[in-house]
């Protein structure tokens, strides 16, 4: 490995497709007062890679490079100083502007012999890991990238999108918020083991049913209604739950979504549910949860799961407005007919 001085005005710089999405917002402003960028960053050419699995993207379009030149230089760590670099370089030749930044970037280059036989996504995740710098969600990024058409990586997709963490997302998948971990992704995107098996169809049936209830995603995103229908599930009483939870009327799905974190801590939901059912008649108490296990109907919940996704960035780019009293957020209003 040598320390080199990067061209900016002729280098061909690439990211691997699974690395992290390249966010520059806050570096660019602490990088454009430096004037340049202090800390190498990390890069091997393409020629000395012998990986013809690794795609490979264009750091400056994110387009991927069907045909990527043997001089192209892609980027092991510090994608994000790289793209600052350039777009404070570019800015520096339009005419008049005062920006003023180096016409180069330090680079230490690995060369083919201390790649040796590592394979080039773990080197990325051993790097990032050790530097803290991966969260979560770009293990869980990284690997939907790697395999796409994967259904239950198809779902942790989604959920995340929506904003569900790790564990409760594993709550949901794997009935335990210690199965899908960035360990046990970063073990599978490097092909030392499978994902830990799941039933993803059925446990995106339950979150239909819940949305379709009235539970607002704000309060799906917690842990507690997973963590009851996990403990339902582990006693052998969970078909019975979601019958039960499928049932419930609005004013009822309110009072449990008003409950402190201190009663939700104490089941209160299971009281809640249990004097909900004493109202019902018998014709009320039949209706059942059942769970469509098709294809077809997967995809309907993927798509109903992306248009919610759609609402939540919507809304959090919308400019509040003043309202008189407390507005809980639910934002299953306007989709809810689309999944009766």
């Amino acid at each position: 490995m040598k320390l080199t001085k990067l061209p900016l005005e002729t280098v061909k710089f690439a990211t691997i497709n699974g690395n992290r999405n390249v966010e520059t917002k806050r570096l660019l402003r602490v990088i454009k007062k430096d004037g340049r960028v202090l800390v190498p960053i990390l890069v091997v050419k393409y020629k000395d890679i012998q990986n013809d699995d690794v795609v490979l993207n264009d750091l400056s379009t994110g387009e991927r490079l069907e045909s990527p030149s043997l001089d192209c230089y892609v980027i092991l760590d510090g994608q994000h100083r790289s793209m600052c670099a350039l777009q404070l370089y570019d800015e520096m030749q339009k005419e008049g502007s005062d920006v003023k930044f180096t016409d180069f970037i330090y680079a230490n280059v690995l060369e083919d012999e201390d790649i040796q036989e590592q394979d080039i996504m773990v080197l990325i995740m051993s790097i990032n890991s050790s530097a803290k710098s991966w969260a979560s969600k770009d293990y869980i990024n990284s690997a939907y990238i790697h395999n796409p058409k994967e259904e239950t990586l198809i779902v942790v997709d989604q959920f995340t999108k929506l904003g569900f963490s790790i564990s409760n997302t594993s709550r949901h998948l794997y009935n335990n918020h210690k199965v899908l971990t960035p360990s046990v992704l970063s073990r599978y995107i490097s092909g030392e083991s499978e994902l830990p098996e799941s039933n993803p169809r059925k446990s995106l049936e339950i979150m239909r049913m819940l949305l379709r209830t009235g539970f607002s995603i704000e309060f799906l995103k917690k842990r507690y209604l997973a963590e009851e229908i996990v403990m339902k599930r582990n006693g052998d009483h969970l078909e019975d739950f979601l019958n039960s939870l499928c049932r419930l009327d609005s004013k009822t799905v309110n009072k449990i979504e008003e409950l402190t974190p201190q009663e939700l801590d104490n089941h209160e939901i299971r009281n809640i549910i249990k004097d909900f059912e004493k109202t019902q008649n018998d014709k009320e108490r039949a209706k059942h949860f059942e769970a469509d296990l098709s294809e077809k109907r997967f995809k309907e919940n993927i798509e109903l799961l992306k248009n919610l996704a759609e609402e939540l960035r919507a809304k959090k780019h919308k400019k509040p407005q003043a309202t008189k009293g407390k507005s809980k957020g639910n934002i299953v209003g306007c989709t809810v007919d689309d999944v009766k």
